[in-house]
């Protein structure tokens, strides 16, 4: 393990000590409030299509962005990840659910089944926005993630296809996921911006 991977471990072990010392209420209050920030945000008024995670306990909350999101007739997309290290996003519709069309993976993040079918906005290059989770992040945008490197590949592969400019990579994170550096390796992916409360 490199010198600069073992800093990140220790980095990750620390935050994580941190999110489980936070109760249950101040978790959902500050989501409410990052989601609401990121609604009425230009990053969310003016995308049309939004890549985002289906989060999971201990992360910010994404599902009040996603519903309005539908409401504002935006279209979703979530992500599939695959056994080889690689993830894509597919679009969500508004009628999926857990059971039919969604299932949970090994890390309980809600996928969907027949995903062939949907549409890839890598692809399509239609993706206006990726909301990114993010377990640390610094004031510079640099994002410390859960070290399976599922986004940086998939953000790389933005860099490496599209013929126009990425999606905007906006990371919404609790106070207490701010630390003052977050080491970077090569392959590491940098956000946009970070909204946080």
């Amino acid at each position: 393990m490199s010198r600069i991977a073992k800093i990140k471990s220790a980095l990750r072990s620390d935050v994580r000590s941190r999110l489980s010392s936070m109760n249950r209420p101040t978790m959902v209050r500050k989501s409410a409030h990052l989601q609401t920030k990121f609604i009425e945000s230009n990053h969310y008024r003016n995308s049309k299509h939004i890549g985002i995670y289906s989060s999971i306990e201990k992360e910010v909350d994404t599902n009040m962005i996603i519903k309005k999101a539908f409401s504002d007739n935006k279209r979703i997309y979530i992500p599939k990840i695959y056994g080889n290290g690689n993830m894509d996003l597919y679009e969500l519709y508004e009628s999926d659910k857990i059971g039919s069309t969604l299932v949970h993976n090994k890390w309980d993040i809600p996928e969907i089944i027949n995903y062939e079918s949907r549409i890839d906005p890598l692809s399509s290059g239609t993706l206006d926005v990726i909301v990114v989770p993010c377990l640390a992040v610094d004031r510079t945008c640099s994002r410390l993630g859960n070290g399976m490197g599922y986004y940086d590949r998939y953000i790389q592969r933005c860099k490496d296809t599209l013929n126009k400019p990425i999606p905007e990579l906006v990371g919404l994170v609790f106070e207490e996921q701010l630390i003052p550096n977050v080491p970077l390796e090569d392959h590491d992916q940098s956000l946009d911006i970070i909204m946080y409360s």
